[in-house]
């Protein structure tokens, strides 16, 4: 029997942010306005979904372009008169109302006025290196963060089922589901708790070596998250891949297709070195089977080594404590697992592997007369650990 007309669903256990308030003086009651008048408009036009949405992306591109205040100017009179020249700008939005002030501001400190600053890629990022007079390439200011980079990525992000075969049905079972992300030439990083059936470790003071259910037939499965998941007969799902690289005791696993029909986008990198606590993180994945759903957070905490708090989060007793983990408050869920972890850029930096579940539901049904519960992330208080993408590599 096809594998694909019987699915059980066990979500696998798992496991953007701009700044809300940037302190500076110079944001004046005038330029809140602005931001306000601007974000009202925006999100009834339907660029943003919500106003705070909107007014993050707005203060990130005001904090790159610079914001000028009046109270920069000593004289009085001078302030008063540049507020009357500016005062029709607030209406035509936030970055219009600032590069008045910017000029105007200029003018009266007696500084050269040049077009304000905006986010600019320099000559030997631009490909002009070798000619000094070559202008600098603009870069737009971002409008909506998290969808720029959910579109740059998510043509590389995949949704996974791990299928068992049941020798009593005689059929194939979905075993377990979780996300992938695919890093070039066919290959994909995951979990392994994704993408294998683990049967535990050899508690042995002596041995560190785990086993695996090799008695039991798996196949694994990915599609596009842009793609219908529900649909099985989807001819863009890839069948079969294989896990070419593992290291259980870590949650490492790549898997591989060589499929020539494979022809989808790989993700650029940032390595943990680069990584810095509370920068902009987001996680995109497949929590309980939402497909793609992107979160946006920030990195709480790098650890060098495994903190100990790890071991009262997960089953595995025994951990390379070579691990690095990246922890961040980006909510994510069951499904999470294997998928990518981001930077603000849109740069794989980590996968998703082990979440904080106190706190966060649970789900109980009676299996043989016992009732036996699932606990699911807290995703009111998240805390969630990802593995850096640098680790990953390290195994290939």
């Amino acid at each position: 029997m096809s594998k694909f007309k019987s699915i059980l669903i066990l979500v696998s256990f798992t496991l953007i942010f701009l700044p809300e308030k940037i302190e500076a003086a110079y944001y004046s009651a005038d330029l809140k306005e602005a931001i306000n008048i601007e974000c009202k408009k925006s999100v009834k036009e339907k660029k943003y979904s919500t106003k705070n949405e909107c007014v993050k992306s707005l203060k990130g591109a005001l904090e790159a372009q610079g914001i000028v205040s009046v109270n920069q100017v000593p004289n009085i009179e001078d302030r008063e008169y540049i507020e009357d020249i500016c005062v029709f700008d607030i209406k035509l939005g936030a970055l219009r109302y600032n590069e008045c002030l910017y000029k105007a501001v200029n003018n009266a400190l007696g500084i050269e006025v040049v077009e304000p600053p905006v986010l600019v890629k320099n000559q030997e990022e631009s490909g002009n290196d070798e000619d000094e007079e070559a202008p600098p390439v603009q870069i737009p200011m971002p409008e909506n963060v998290i969808n720029d980079v959910y579109n740059k990525v998510r043509d590389m992000t995949f949704y996974v089922i791990l299928w068992k075969w049941n020798e009593n049905e005689e059929e194939w079972e979905g075993a377990k589901t979780g996300s992938a992300v695919h890093i070039g030439d066919g290959m994909l990083v995951t979990n392994c708790h994704v993408a294998t059936m683990f049967c535990g470790f050899i508690f042995d003071e002596n041995s560190d070596d785990y086993q695996m259910c090799t008695n039991i037939k798996t196949a694994i499965d990915v599609i596009s998250v842009n793609e219908n998941v529900s649909d099985f007969s989807n001819p863009k799902w890839f069948r079969d891949l294989e896990v070419i690289k593992e290291e259980q005791k870590s949650d490492r696993c790549i898997i591989s297709t060589d499929d020539p029909n494979f022809d989808y986008p790989s993700a650029e990198m940032k390595y943990y070195s680069d990584l810095k606590i509370h920068d902009t993180v987001y996680a995109i994945g497949n929590p309980r089977g939402f497909i793609g759903k992107p979160t946006e957070g920030k990195i709480t905490m790098l650890y060098n080594e495994i903190p100990p708090g790890i071991h009262e989060m997960t089953s595995y007793r025994l951990i390379d404590y070579r691990l690095k983990y990246i922890e961040t408050d980006a909510p994510v869920d069951k499904g999470n697992s294997g998928g990518g972890l981001f930077s603000s850029d849109g740069k794989l930096i980590g996968v998703p592997s082990l979440c904080k579940t106190i706190g966060g539901p649970q789900e109980c049904s009676l299996i043989d007369g016992e009732e036996q519960c699932e606990s699911f992330c807290n995703l009111s208080a998240p805390q969630n650990f990802a593995i850096p993408i640098d680790m990953f590599l390290d195994i290939m």
